[in-house]
């Protein structure tokens, strides 16, 4: 697995059942199996890092079932209410280099006293720490959490805590909604750029309110766009961890999560870009830049061998002519094209299918070009 995509597995993940037999089988005993569709769903898109609440390691069968997925190469996120008592350290212990980093959450006026314990476990651990504030106290923000680069005094705040460093190595940012992965990356970055703390990037891709939404179709694209645009942003940053959450579909009328797959973990088009950008990014990607079209938003990145385009429908009008703000190299460039949904491959260059999908009134799903040399 070449990127470092991380899913928040926020349902249950390791359910164990009875199976119904006939009379005739296992009259005397339960028929016990466990569901391991939603680890299969996880493999086919090639997605080996998972973010689990502490709770799943304290849990013996499922601590178990971890251990065997951390032998098989997968890695854990682990995320935690406040300092990690002597059981919880444990727990993570016991697990080794299978658990990369922990997420503790705490409020901002707690930082402070979580300093010495934390920079002590960090001396013995082998994890990275990694803060994550919550704001209860506020109304309107029950459910938001990490730090956010337009709070600028929450961010100045929290780089001035004395000694706060030798505790963390770093924080947990969130992208909101209304800005793309990979600009929130670059502003994230921006923020930590005369530091030496790292950071965790969480991309919510749900919570789009449906009625904030022109169609349903606006939201399915919001949340098809924004999942293809995290995927290409882990693979080029495998030092990043970069954590989505929108993998099983769940709708409650007034929160609406199309998610990557259905209830019973069969593939949906979230599903089938992921599985097809794991398969047909380069392993390793650099570079990458971000161009607006009056079509498309533009994601290009580099390999050792090529370039690669992902094209994104685009919510926003360029502010000048057609294609002005890519270059020209890149325009005219001729490429495999493929649609992340079906799978559909045309050789053609952007400047080509710009012009072929011009004036059309329905908005694209995510497209690959992978163009012929660079």
């Amino acid at each position: 697995h070449g990127g470092a995509l991380t899913m928040d597995l926020r349902m249950a993940w390791c359910d164990e059942a009875d199976i119904a037999t006939p009379w005739a089988v296992e009259i005397f005993e339960r028929k016990h199996v466990r569901n391991d569709y939603p680890l299969s769903a996880l493999w086919e898109m090639g997605i080996r890092n998972f973010r689990i609440p502490i709770s799943d390691i304290l849990d013996a069968r499922v601590s178990k079932r971890v251990a065997e997925l951390i032998g098989l190469g997968h890695t854990f996120t682990v995320v935690m209410f406040g300092m990690p008592d002597e059981e919880r350290q444990a727990a993570l212990a016991s697990h080794g280099s299978g658990i990369k980093a922990i997420e503790v959450v705490s409020l901002f006026n707690q930082w402070q006293g979580l300093i010495e314990p934390l920079a002590k476990l960090r001396e013995l651990s082998g994890y990275q720490i990694y803060l994550n504030p919550v704001r209860p106290e506020v109304e309107g923000w029950t459910s938001q959490h990490g730090l956010h680069t337009d709070l600028t005094e929450e961010i100045d705040w929290a780089l001035g805590l004395p000694d706060l460093n030798r505790a963390v190595d770093g924080f947990v940012f969130g992208v909101r909604q209304n800005v793309c992965p990979c600009d929130g990356f670059e502003a994230v970055r921006r923020c930590l750029s005369d530091t030496d703390y790292q950071f965790i990037l969480h991309v919510p891709c749900v919570g789009f309110d449906r009625t904030s939404a022109p169609t349903d179709d606006a939201s399915r694209m919001h949340e098809l766009t924004r999942v293809a645009e995290a995927a290409l942003l882990a693979r080029s940053h495998p030092d990043i961890s970069v954590i989505v959450d929108n993998f099983v579909e769940l709708d409650r009328g007034y929160f609406n999560c199309r998610g990557l797959v259905d209830r019973f973990y069969n593939p949906k088009d979230g599903s089938r870009i992921v599985s097809s950008l794991d398969n047909l990014l380069p392993r390793r990607l650099a570079n990458p830049s971000v161009y607006e079209t009056k079509q498309h938003r533009v994601v290009l990145c580099e390999s050792d061998t090529r370039q690669v385009l992902l094209i994104l429908a685009n919510n926003e009008t360029a502010s000048t002519g057609l294609d002005d703000h890519l270059p020209d190299k890149v325009l005219n460039q001729q490429g495999k094209l493929v649609d992340l949904v079906t799978g559909e491959e045309l050789d053609t260059s952007y400047s080509k299918l710009s012009a072929r999908i011009a004036g059309g009134g329905r908005p694209q799903t995510p497209m690959l070009l992978v163009l012929n040399n660079k």
